[in-house]
């Protein structure tokens, strides 16, 4: 059976390398963008055969009207995969703006709450459930300065996945968090070069993770349900022992 796949945040780093391991299985995939742009047209130029909805996780008819939109044309969805992301604002807590604050919050706290509700009636309906899979932070364990909204944001995501886990027991539908240290992706263009440079160094392989380690990841756990049970959580802070 052909699965059909959601992935909010299609267009960002991880986002597009998931799009591409999805299609690469033979999915019906679906890509959600918050805002037109070069990378909404790469998409489109690179992947003709996913389908490319505008949609703002921040609202909840948005995500209601594109979630239905896809039950219309196939009458399930089988995967959903999280991945949207809002551009770092490295800054201390005392220097951080209240709405640079809010908007981590919005887009991963309050747009994953928008997805789960959503998404999970529609799961809950579904005789073989689904998957959710959503991306916290290796920093949630490793605090680092000037990440404070993100790493709030993260925590939030955390706990909203760890309670809908409680709640679904009942039902066949897992929600797996992968926790990314750096990945190469344009969010770390927020960090100065040099600063980079040395955490490259201190890695054995000397590089981050690629967004395609990532995709692999997701696709091992979409395929292996007893090895990543609903409410894993994966760390990943290094490359993939596998070569590219």
């Amino acid at each position: 059976m052909r699965k059909v796949a959601l992935v909010v945040g299609g267009t960002g780093g991880i986002g597009r390398a998931v799009v591409d391991m999805l299609l690469g299985t033979g999915a019906e995939v679906y890509a959600t963008y918050r805002r037109e742009g070069e990378r909404v047209e790469a998409l489109e130029k690179s992947f003709p055969a996913c389908h490319l909805v505008r949609c703002d996780i921040r609202s909840q008819k948005e995500i209601d009207e594109t979630v239905a939109s896809i039950v219309a044309a196939h009458a399930a969805i089988d995967v959903v995969v999280n991945a949207t992301a809002a551009p770092l604002k490295l800054k201390r807590i005392d220097a951080l703006s209240e709405a640079g604050f809010l908007e981590d919050l919005q887009v991963y706290a309050l747009g994953a709450f928008h997805l789960y509700k959503a998404i999970l009636p529609l799961l809950k309906k579904q005789e073989r459930g689904g998957l959710l899979i959503q991306f916290l932070t290796a920093a949630l364990n490793q605090p680092a300065p000037r990440m404070s909204s993100y790493v709030g944001a993260k925590g939030a995501l955390r706990e909203l996945a760890r309670s809908a886990v409680a709640e679904l027991q009942s039902y066949p539908i897992r929600i797996v968090s992968i926790s990314p240290s750096y990945v190469e992706t344009p969010l770390l263009g927020a960090f100065p070069r040099a600063f980079l440079a040395l955490q490259k160094e201190k890695l054995p392989k000397k590089r981050f993770i690629q967004p395609e380690e990532i995709a692999r990841l997701v696709k091992d756990i979409i395929e292996d349900p007893a090895r990543y049970p609903s409410g894993a959580e994966i760390p990943a802070y290094e490359p993939a022992a596998h070569p590219l």
